[in-house]
Parts: structure tokens; C-alpha cells; sequence
């Protein structure tokens, strides 16, 4: 709540091939020892392919650098999604594999929603998942999260997208593993933001 955190994100992508670059920058770090502002950077490789009308296919690898942690990161990933006429459902497992052996399991269910004013659209979405973690002895379902963006063309280039979201638990286990792993010891939170997009 007293500090403004910055996630720089580099994106490049070609033929269905893409490589991402993202950071964490809290400027008032003050849960870890070290008090690191910038505490943890992440690469993402990935290959998403159209395997017929509307559904497509998408695998990758992540490997995050995650400064206060006692090891990185290294994960595998493959999902599907369908454009349907109404929403796009995609459905994604990650498999970590290096330091913190486990699966996450997620549905995804999205809308954009065009607006008759100056190219502006709507993003609504909801996901859930599924946490298999061996070192944190938990598998059930874990969190949900309703997420809702406003896109604001500046020009054909830059785009500012307020937005808001609500994190929950959804089971009581769920919501135990939350609390403990949160910063605020909460096991729902409200957050929001604003996104600066640049494409060229």
C-alpha cells in the first residue's frame, strides 16, 4: 500500500515464435532481508500455432530469477485455446521442474468487448486454478481471479489500458496456502493498475 511497483515487459515475436523479458521492481521493498527493489526477472520462450479454425496450440519454457528466493526457477508449459463466437476458453499446464517440483493447472475464460468511442474495447476475464506443489505438500484447487481492462488508444502504436482484479481461494485448503504465502497474511485481495503498451 506505500510502495508503487513497476513491471517492465520486452516482447518479440515472429511466426508464432515468441520471446518475453518481464521484471519486478517494488520501490519500497521491505519483506525480504536483502530489501532488493528489483526482485525477480523472468524469461519466457514460447511456440503458439493455430492447429484448426479458432483452436490453438501453445508450448514454452520460463526461467524465473528470483532474487530473495533460495533457488530459481525453471518451468515447462502447454496449453490450448478456442476462440468460441461468445468468449475464448484456454485451458494451460505448467510443470516445474528444477527447484520447486509441482504443477499448476489453469482455466481461462476471456471476452475483449468493442466500444463505439475512438477504437476503445473492454477486456473482462476469470481464471482458476489447480496447484499441485510437492515442498508445499498441497494439491487441491487453489485461487481464482476476475480481471477487467479498459483499452485506450493514444495511437496505432501505444495503448493505455487501466485495469482492476480480484484475486480469492477457492477451497479452504486454498485459502490456507494463501495466507501463508502472502505478504499481508490476506487470502483475498483487490488490486489494479494501468498498462502502457508500445507495438511496433
Amino acid at each position: 500500500a506505500d510502495s508503487v511497483v513497476l513491471q517492465p515487459t520486452l516482447t518479440a515475436g515472429y511466426k508464432g515464435f515468441s520471446v518475453a523479458v518481464w521484471g519486478n521492481l517494488d520501490t519500497n521493498e521491505k519483506l525480504y532481508r536483502g530489501r532488493e527493489m528489483w526482485n525477480e526477472t523472468d524469461l519466457t520462450i514460447s511456440y503458439t500455432r493455430e492447429i484448426v479454425t479458432n483452436l490453438n496450440g501453445t508450448v514454452g519454457y520460463v526461467y524465473y530469477s528470483l532474487h530473495n528466493a533460495p533457488a530459481d526457477s525453471n518451468e515447462f508449459f502447454f496449453g490450448l485455446s478456442y476462440a468460441f463466437p461468445w468468449f475464448t476458453f484456454g485451458v494451460t499446464a505448467y510443470r516445474e521442474f528444477h527447484a520447486y517440483p509441482g504443477w499448476w493447472m489453469q482455466i481461462d475464460l476471456s471476452k475483449n468487448f468493442k466500444l463505439p468511442w475512438y477504437d476503445m474495447s473492454v477486456d473482462v476475464g476469470a481464471s482458476f486454478g489447480y496447484l499441485d506443489s510437492g515442498p508445499q505438500d498441497f494439491a487441491d484447487f487453489h485461487s481464482g481471479t476476475l480481471l477487467a481492462a479498459l483499452n485506450i488508444p493514444i495511437n496505432k502504436h501505444i495503448t493505455i489500458s487501466p485495469r482492476v482484479g480480484v484475486s480469492f481461494p477457492l477451497t479452504g485448503d486454498g485459502e490456507d496456502n494463501i495466507r501463508v504465502n502472502s505478504w499481508d497474511g490476506d487470502g483475498s485481495h483487490v488490486f489494479g493498475g494501468i498498462r502502457l503498451v508500445a507495438s511496433f
